[in-house]
């Protein structure tokens, strides 16, 4: 399980924003693609494993991309 927090530029956490996890090597985990919206604190929980590498886009942009690790704190 990843968890990915989304904060404003302000620092405050965003609720129900769309995330999505698209990893590098899709065809290891059986697909390429998982999303999931934000909570109240800001958190959206997807399931992968983490340590795989791949991109996060939020609000239709990339925030990161390469290793993903467990937790993941990002800005939009």
């Amino acid at each position: 399980m990843i968890t990915i927090r989304v904060l404003n530029r302000n620092g405050d956490p965003q609720r129900g924003v769309n995330v999505y996890i698209s990893a590098d090597a899709s065809f290891l985990w059986g697909g390429g693609v998982r999303e999931a919206d934000t909570d109240d604190d800001g958190e959206a929980r997807i399931d992968f494993e983490p340590s795989i590498s791949g991109k996060v886009v939020a609000k239709g942009q990339i925030v990161h991309q390469g290793q993903l690790q467990s937790y993941l704190t990002v800005s939009i």
